[in-house]
């Protein structure tokens, strides 16, 4: 990656956008594997999985209360993030119904998830995963939620980031 950067970094008399330019990879969008499933389909293929990271409200993935899981702390770890999240953008005024959003290290897009359902648009998610990315598709997919689009997060792409500053949500939560 370092080579990577130094052959931009180094390139003689060129603009910052003739860099960007002349970068040909750009971050991979994924399309879901599961639209035409039915739910019933969807959900055997949810719990063959192992343990999720978050119920995200669906019945066959929701674990019995147990102060003394993982699954249960990340859930409450989940809740927490979205109390913050809730609190910080009623802090700043942003309407989310009009704002572009980016999801970074999105993980299975329970907070992409959450912001959709609470009126935005559409959500950028970006993940390294593929597990986690089949994890997010399947949920939108069971759902049947729209607005999410997901594309693979490539740091071997040297400028990967370039357009983040389009968005009025940057969010990089959980990690």
């Amino acid at each position: 990656l370092l080579k990577r950067i130094d052959r931009f970094a180094t390139a003689p008399n060129m603009s910052l956008e003739e860099l960007y330019a002349a970068s040909d990879r750009k971050p991979e969008f994924i399309p879901s594997p599961f639209e035409d499933m039915s739910r019933e389909d969807l959900e055997k293929d949810m719990v063959r999985r192992p343990t999720w990271r978050y119920h995200h409200n669906i019945p066959v993935l929701e674990h019995p209360v147990n102060e003394r899981t993982l699954h249960s702390a990340y859930a409450r770890r989940v809740s927490t993030m979205f109390a913050m999240l809730d609190d910080a953008i009623e802090r700043t005024g942003i309407d989310i119904s009009k704002a572009s959003i980016c999801d970074l290290a999105c993980a299975e897009g329970f907070v992409a998830g959450r912001l959709v359902d609470q009126g935005a648009k559409s959500v950028d998610c970006f993940e390294l995963n593929r597990e986690q990315i089949e994890r997010l598709h399947l949920v939108n997919a069971w759902k049947s939620r729209t607005g999410i689009a997901v594309h693979n997060l490539d740091f071997e792409a040297p400028f990967w980031s370039r357009n983040l500053n389009k968005y009025d949500l940057l969010m990089c939560l959980g990690i």
